[in-house]
């Protein structure tokens, strides 16, 4: 045990930051650090870089007997760099070859401070 004390510690008289206050700056500085660069360009114009989780999801479907292993592109942006995706957007894809893509489908991420988004190769 520990041995009593006669002076008991007093917390300063201020605001403590809650898990919620700095949640944004914590999912900001995770992306800066671990996501892939990429380039968005909402409706299509005045491409920016931004940071996004880029995951390559291959999936297997059978038809007629037979299989065929197709690659869908999930990419996750925070709603402070892509306020509401559209399918007017394009996204190069660096790693990809400089790959452009448009966005097909969207969700909002468990957290909702971003988004989900299913893309589809743009055709030149």
């Amino acid at each position: 045990m520990c041995p009593a004390t006669s002076t008991t510690r007093r917390l300063p008289d201020m605001a403590l930051p809650t898990l919620e206050s700095l949640t944004g700056a914590l999912f900001t500085a995770t992306n800066e650090v671990l996501e892939d660069p990429i380039t968005y360009a909402i409706g299509g114009l005045n491409p920016a870089p931004i940071n996004g989780w880029v995951n390559h999801e291959d999936k297997t479907e059978s038809f007629a007997g037979g299989q065929m292993t197709a690659q869908d592109i999930l990419i996750e942006v925070l709603k402070t760099d892509v306020p509401q995706p559209s399918t007017a957007d394009r996204i190069t894809l660096p790693k990809l070859d400089n790959l452009i893509v448009a966005p097909k489908d969207w969700k909002n991420t468990p957290s909702a401070r971003g988004w989900i988004i299913l893309v589809s190769r743009v055709r030149a």
